[in-house]
């Protein structure tokens, strides 16, 4: 399957604007709705998530950027995913007009999880964080009335044991889903008459 797109963006505000946007990985989905999301990861790459059928799929990508041509590029950096993304930024009488050309053709057969590499740092430090919280918590119920603490430092003991169980649930809770992909940064923020001239359909084959 080869996926192909092109499209325009117009939006009003200055190319110098748009562009200092536009170099930021996490606008990628505005450009190419095709992608469900994207951010920075080690060695300079970028990550990128977008559905496959029923299956959401993520591979790297190396980002190039020229600033004096204000064009942006994005090839595809994992094995056997061939993806390229190319955006341009060129001024318009309405502001700016955004050239967008996207190629996607995936392998034929997915390696096992290409999707990211191990768990994330932000949810291992959650996962650890709340770990130690609950454990700080189970040991103040279980030691606690062992104490004999008067009422008012008693008082206090508890309303840490509290708190830290509630930290820890909180914590817990949201260790699962570090980015929300579906929760999409606007290219401009609060840009009014902004239009989109979208070129031919996607074409897949």
């Amino acid at each position: 399957m080869r996926l192909e797109s092109q499209r325009t963006l117009v939006l009003p505000a200055t190319p110098d604007e748009v562009w200092r946007l536009l170099s930021d990985p996490g606008r990628l989905p505005i450009l190419a709705p095709e992608i469900e999301d994207a951010w920075a990861v080690r060695g300079g790459l970028v990550r990128v998530l977008a559905r496959m059928g029923r299956r959401r799929r993520s591979w790297r990508v190396k980002l190039t950027a020229d600033e004096g041509k204000r064009r942006l590029e994005l090839d595809s950096a994992t094995p056997d995913v061939h993806f390229h993304l190319e955006a341009t930024v060129e001024p318009a009488p309405e502001g700016s007009r955004v050239q967008v050309q996207l190629m996607l053709e995936p392998p034929q057969v997915w390696k096992p999880d290409p999707q990211p590499g191990g768990v994330p740092r932000r949810v291992v430090q959650r996962l650890l964080l709340s770990v130690m919280l609950f454990a700080l918590s189970a040991f103040g119920v279980v030691e606690l009335p062992s104490l004999r603490l008067a009422p008012m430092p008693a008082a206090i003991a508890y309303a840490l044991v509290g708190a830290a169980f509630v930290v820890a649930a909180a914590l817990l809770s949201s260790a699962h889903s570090p980015r929300n992909p579906r929760a999409r940064r606007p290219l401009l923020p609060r840009v009014p008459g902004s239009t989109r001239s979208d070129g031919p359909p996607p074409k897949t084959s």
